[in-house]
């Protein structure tokens, strides 16, 4: 399910890309200001959008942007909140097994001294 989730928030997310650089060329086209504008000046580009952007498809292409930002940030955070679940499930059963494994690792540490100790001290 994470994959599915950062597959669709990367697809939607090239998809607001695409969009925006539709409205970015087309301020750039009405004017450099504007292009520049929409480039370096924060959230600029909306209000280009929708008070200066003039095109047959403007509600597609405006409705395409915004659609495909908003779900590709819900599916991030999706993506970002089942990798934290796998991660604390995987945190989770390793702390209950680290006992368990650590008894086997000390009960082998003392069988293998006592084999070397065996086979150095010769026997009387």
């Amino acid at each position: 399910m994470l994959f599915v989730f950062w597959g669709l928030a990367g697809i939607l997310g090239l998809m607001s890309l695409v969009f925006g650089l539709m409205i970015l060329v087309h301020a750039f086209q009405k004017s450099t200001g504007h292009g520049l504008l929409c480039l370096f000046v924060p959230l600029y580009i909306f209000y280009y959008a929708f008070a200066c952007y003039d095109h047959p498809k403007r509600k597609f292409r405006i409705g395409g942007w915004l659609t495909a930002t908003a779900v590709s940030a819900v599916m991030a955070v999706l993506a970002m909140q089942q990798a934290v679940s796998v991660g604390l499930d995987f945190a989770e059963r390793m702390s209950t097994s680290a006992p368990e494994v650590e008894k086997q690792l000390r009960e082998a540490f003392k069988a293998g001294l006592k084999d070397i100790s065996a086979r150095a001290v010769p026997p009387r």
